[in-house]
C-alpha cells in the first residue's frame, strides 16, 4: 500500500502540462486584433490559451474593412474528459498549436 502511495505521490508531483498555443495571421499583417472583447496586439500573433470552444475574433486595419468572425477550436483526442484526467498527471510535456490566417477586403472608395 505504502508503495502504491509513494507512486501515486510521484506521479503527481511530477505531472506533465499540456501547452496550448494559437498563431493567428491576417494578409496584410498588421491588424489589430481583439479575442473576446479585449486587444491582445496585431498580427501575427501567438496567443496561449487554456480552453478549447468559440472565440470571436476582430481584425481591424486602416484602409481595410473590419473582419469578425467567431472560430471554433478542438482539443485533440488526449485532452477530452475523462482522458485528460490522466494525461494532465504523467510527466508529459504535450503541446496543442492551433494555425489560423484570414484575408483582410481593401476599402472600397467611391468613385466620383
Amino acid at each position: 500500500m505504502k508503495l502504491a502511495l509513494s507512486l501515486l505521490a510521484a506521479a503527481i508531483l511530477s505531472a506533465g502540462c499540456i501547452a496550448r498555443t494559437l498563431y493567428v495571421k491576417s494578409s496584410p499583417p498588421g491588424a489589430a486584433i481583439t479575442v473576446n472583447h479585449e486587444l491582445k496586439g496585431t498580427t501575427p500573433l501567438t496567443l496561449p490559451f487554456d480552453y478549447y470552444g468559440t472565440y470571436r475574433l476582430r481584425f481591424e486595419l486602416e484602409g481595410y474593412e473590419p473582419l469578425e468572425v467567431k472560430e471554433k477550436i478542438k482539443g485533440p483526442w488526449y485532452d477530452w474528459f475523462p482522458i485528460d484526467l490522466v494525461t494532465e498527471i504523467l510527466p508529459l510535456d504535450l503541446k496543442v498549436e492551433r494555425s489560423l490566417t484570414y484575408n483582410l477586403a481593401e476599402k472600397k472608395t467611391l468613385e466620383p
